[in-house]
């Protein structure tokens, strides 16, 4: 443990997230009407990179982006720098890193990302963290910041306390403490206790990291630290160093008809202070987590630049998405319907070639409005349906050597969480490639 107080002596799980993508992150900046960096010849850094798996993967899936990623485990930058050097890559760096300690300025990025730290941190290295990313942003770079928060992670303070007390009691063996506090949780879901006919939430998380393995609930829940944050603080935090709220990088938050109960839009129809409105908004979704973007100046695009930007980007198709009765999502507020005139034609679409806005625009009988089609391509790329494509460079090479190394781990009976894809310029989970 270092004096940061987050666990070093066990190794994070490999693990992808396709919101950490160049692609996805221009795309979603994009459809909110705000100025996005470019994607080749972009610098792109992970605050906490964890062994380094995602990172690698993005810099073999966007050969024309450079990667930086910066930990504080010695452990996770080893093997990092072991998959990097295995691939060959040569737009990756690795730094081991406490910036707890260390406030040296980074070359300014136009991507930051921090996912799974920010709330598993004490609050001094939380600031730390805003520091570094304010400092260290390029002028129209976005910092992707994932964190728990209130009020729908506040119940999961308690998994915390029994997984800590029981690994205490097993005189810190990690894994049977761990097993201890899912049997002792188990029992109190199958009891009816009071707080799981509270937090109905609570169960399935439960149900959740019964699969999960040991390592993984080490760092979610044995860490000195675990804060369920209300956004209006991290938003304060966020000014105060510089940066501004520019929206979500789950697509489908940024849009209130499709996030927020109809029942609670007209008490945010006069609500004009942002940080109150995000709170509202999360209470209406008991929101457990969020994946905040923040811009040090957000620009938004005049009416004409925003809808040439919005034709210039394409999308493609995710494998194994079936073409029809794909209309319906799941949300935060429940199976929304999507409009299945427009929906067809452009899934039809898609399923043939990948298509530009502007293609899909008259994909159908009739032209799909500029604004819905923007909120459809959101909504179906949140759905994990379409995603939008980087245009880069068609060198294959390094998704190849990757692909490779990984497929051979799966034959060792490693777990791999993603494969890389140049098309989409990002990781398709292993379910999708094997359809």
């Amino acid at each position: 443990m270092s004096d940061t107080a987050y666990i070093t002596d066990i190794a994070y799980l490999p693990r992808f997230h396709r919101e950490h993508s160049p692609a996805w992150l221009v795309a979603t900046l994009t459809a909110l009407g705000l100025a996005s960096p470019p994607v080749r010849g972009a610098r792109w850094c992970e605050i906490g990179c964890g062994d380094g798996f995602g990172a690698c993967l993005l810099a073999a899936a966007n050969p024309d982006t450079h990667f930086t990623g910066i930990d504080i485990n010695p452990v996770h930058i080893d093997a990092a720098r072991q998959l990097a050097s295995e691939t060959r890559l040569v737009n990756i760096e690795f730094h081991l890193l406490d910036i707890g300690r260390d406030q040296r300025k980074a070359a300014p990025f136009e991507f930051i990302i921090a996912h799974g730290i920010y709330s598993w941190v004490a609050p001094q290295t939380r600031d730390a963290i805003m520091r570094f990313a304010a400092q260290s942003i390029a002028p129209r770079g976005v910092f992707y910041l994932h964190y728990m928060t209130q009020p729908g992670a506040a119940p999961f303070a308690l998994f915390q306390s029994i997984f800590r007390q029981m690994v205490a009691a097993e005189n810190g063996h990690m894994e049977r403490g761990i097993k201890a506090g899912l049997n002792l949780l188990a029992k109190l879901k199958a009891a009816n206790a009071g707080f799981f006919v509270a937090h109905p939430a609570a169960a399935s998380t439960l149900d959740h990291l019964v699969k999960e393995e040991p390592a993984y609930i080490a760092h979610e829940y044995l860490n000195d630290h675990f804060a369920a944050l209300h956004v209006a603080e991290v938003m304060k935090t966020a000014w105060d160093a510089g940066l501004r709220l520019a929206g979500s990088a789950t697509p489908i938050e940024n849009i209130d008809a499709l996030s927020v109960p109809g029942s609670v839009m007209p008490i945010l129809q006069d609500i004009t202070d942002g940080a109150l409105r995000e709170t509202l908004k999360d209470a209406a979704r008991n929101q457990s987590l969020r994946r905040d973007l923040y811009m040090r100046e957000p620009r938004p695009l005049d009416p004409a630049t925003h809808t040439a930007a919005l034709n210039d980007m394409v999308f493609g198709l995710l494998p194994g998405v079936p073409v029809s009765d794909t209309w319906r999502i799941d949300t935060r507020i429940g199976p929304i319907e999507l409009p299945a005139a427009y929906v067809a034609p452009i899934l039809s679409s898609l399923s043939k070639k990948p298509a530009s806005f502007a293609q899909l625009q008259h994909a159908g009988p009739s032209p799909v409005p500029t604004g819905l089609l923007n909120q459809i391509l959101h909504a179906l790329m949140g759905a994990g349906m379409v995603h939008p494509l980087p245009g880069t460079n068609a060198d294959t090479t390094a998704c190849d050597r990757l692909n490779a190394i990984l497929a051979e781990r799966i034959r060792t009976g490693t777990k791999v969480p993603a494969f890389a894809a140049l098309e989409f310029g990002s990781g398709l989970p292993l379910k999708l490639t094997q359809q």
